[in-house]
């Protein structure tokens, strides 16, 4: 339990370093409000996150990206026991600047672990690395309408998003 909250995770570990770094640490800090805003969570892993979100915003609407299907088997648990139902989509493809498909990358034992990535650094480190198969989207896509919070934890391609989205038009005032 994390207040009225429920959270499952695959290790006392990650979860640790998730929360230390989220709520400690403030790293994607959010004004309470009991206002219905939008919020768009890339790299929601196991919602860690999103459970910071709906305590600072019990009202905003969160669409979730998270390709990893380890990580987003917890999320959709998390989701599913704090009964955010109507309140929050999980959509589960990689952010690129196309659809498609690309390699992606999760350490061996690890199977929801925060740093599963589109790049193999886990093999270069010494470190075993399940590469799976897994669906691209473009954010831009997505962003139909306004914002007010847009958090972007993918582990590279943070950049190459962020492209595709001015390239779109997607950024407006």
């Amino acid at each position: 339990p994390v207040g009225r909250y429920r959270i499952s995770f695959e290790n006392i570990h990650d979860f640790v370093g998730l929360f230390s770094e989220i709520f400690f640490k403030d790293t994607y800090y959010l004004k309470k409000t009991p206002g219905s805003i939008r919020i768009v969570d890339c790299g929601a892993n196991i919602g860690i996150s999103l459970l910071y979100f709906k305590m600072r915003a019990p009202n905003a609407t969160v669409l979730c990206f998270e390709p990893n299907p380890g990580a987003r088997t917890i999320l959709e648990k998390n989701i599913a026991q704090n009964q955010w139902f109507d309140t929050v989509t999980v959509l589960p493809y990689a952010l690129s600047q196309s659809k498609g498909t690309t390699d992606f990358y999760v350490k061996t034992g690890s199977a929801s672990g925060s740093d599963a990535s589109m790049a193999n650094v886990f093999d270069t480190h010494a470190k075993k690395a399940l590469k799976i198969s897994v669906e691209t989207d473009t954010l831009s896509t997505y962003l139909t309408e306004p914002v007010e919070l847009l958090k972007m934890d993918i582990e590279g391609p943070e950049l190459v998003v962020l492209e595709e989205l001015e390239s779109a038009g997607a950024f407006r005032s």
